[in-house]
């Protein structure tokens, strides 16, 4: 253990190297890194309620899933019964934990998308894609569609039934 001006060291070895370094300005940085920009600043991980346009319903606490952030990359996963849905808005879910990033201005640098599997939800065409995206600086997932050399398209709520199921794995950035 090493304590110098504005951090303390742990060392490891039988040369000794240095393996971890606490910032006084808050922070981890792991074999040496001395850049307070790659320091671990940030950890937490709990659950969060997610909410739809007004014309989805869940079944009762299936709106619910859990994440993990680190630094600014969030990572949730969540599986949601819907027990009852009408009209033709989009279907999307409302209220993901945190924003997506703000610093986003496009698409090659500001969305995200989701591993989705579904049950009981209605594609387009056979071999269609399904996939979650939260747009930039939004807390709002919509589902897209896409199949062979077409482009994507955002589900509308008819595509859901009262016993639809969606399973979904997603990481995005968020703000520090």
């Amino acid at each position: 253990i090493q304590a110098s001006h504005g951090f303390q060291s742990f060392y490891t070895g039988s040369s000794p190297s240095e393996k971890l370094r606490i910032l006084a300005d808050g922070g981890i940085t792991f074999n040496g890194d001395t850049a307070a920009a790659n320091a671990l600043d940030d950890y937490e991980e709990g659950t969060f309620t997610f909410g739809s346009n007004a014309n989805v319903a869940f079944v009762s606490n299936s709106n619910v899933g859990k994440y993990v952030k680190i630094g600014k990359m969030v990572h949730l996963q969540f599986h949601l019964d819907v027990s009852s849905v009408s009209g033709t808005n989009h279907f999307y879910l409302s209220s993901m934990p945190f924003p997506q990033d703000s610093n986003a201005t496009n698409t090659l640098n500001g969305n995200s998308t989701s591993a989705v599997m579904f049950y009981n939800f209605d594609v387009a065409t056979s071999g269609s894609q399904v996939v979650a995206n939260m747009e930039n600086q939004s807390s709002n997932m919509y589902f897209y569609e896409s199949y062979d050399a077409v482009n994507w398209s955002i589900i509308s709520n008819t595509r859901a039934t009262n016993s639809t199921e969606i399973i979904v794995s997603h990481t995005y950035f968020t703000d520090p």
